[in-house]
């Protein structure tokens, strides 16, 4: 199927997308980072409450066993920040493939994920 340059490039750009949300998606599935500190100060008032998500905390621990505070806007702002991060290592990625092997494309990418 021969498309014009313009809609080609963008095909090409949104299957790279596609591929780079997916991997952003996983990584924040399997590795969630918790940001926590002890409360030297006044170890009487209980435990600290622990942050997780990097680069900017989206879930709280609210101080019971079962209490968490989830912000769905900061875990896409996360998820947005973390994906312009990894959108130019997958897309360099994505061309050195490509050019190595041209039977590979960039619709295969997005559909193997």
């Amino acid at each position: 199927m021969n498309l014009p340059h313009s809609l080609d490039k963008l095909v090409q750009r949104g299957a790279v997308g596609a591929f780079t949300c997916g991997l952003v998606l996983t990584g924040e599935l399997l590795f969630t980072i918790e940001w926590s500190f002890p409360k030297c100060s006044a170890p009487w008032d209980g435990p600290s409450p622990a942050v997780f998500g990097a680069p900017i905390p989206y879930e709280r621990w609210g101080g019971s066993s079962s209490e968490y505070v989830f912000i769905p806007r900061v875990y896409l702002l996360n998820v947005a920040l973390l994906m312009v991060v990894v959108f130019p290592f997958v897309r360099g990625s994505c061309k050195l493939m490509a050019m190595r092997w041209p039977q590979l494309t960039y619709r295969g990418l997005a559909i193997a994920l």
